[in-house]
């Protein structure tokens, strides 16, 4: 083996670019949007609803920034089931 550097042909070089092009959009792809939730939803569509019909009501009523909230895929420490221990076979 030589230890020069490797020179490729034209096509050898555009299939070696292709090739890493697409391993990295298939291995790095940017991440979509988070998909809204059913409940998220359907709360938007009401609130769109009731200021369509009272304009002046909506933007009244309600404050300018929410309160912090939990993450909704962590379980609330009230409804948490509680952890049972494994069954042992002796």
């Amino acid at each position: 083996m030589s230890t020069g550097t490797l020179s490729f042909t034209p096509q050898e070089a555009l299939a070696r670019e292709l090739i890493l092009e697409r391993s990295a959009a298939r291995h790095h792809a940017p991440r979509q949007a988070p998909r809204t939730r059913r409940h998220v939803r359907a709360a938007l569509l009401l609130r769109s609803l009731a200021e369509r019909l009272d304009p002046s009501a909506g933007t009244a009523g309600r404050p300018s920034r929410r309160a912090p909230v939990p993450h909704a895929r962590s379980p609330r420490p009230w409804s948490a089931a509680p952890r049972r221990t494994p069954h042992r076979h002796t």
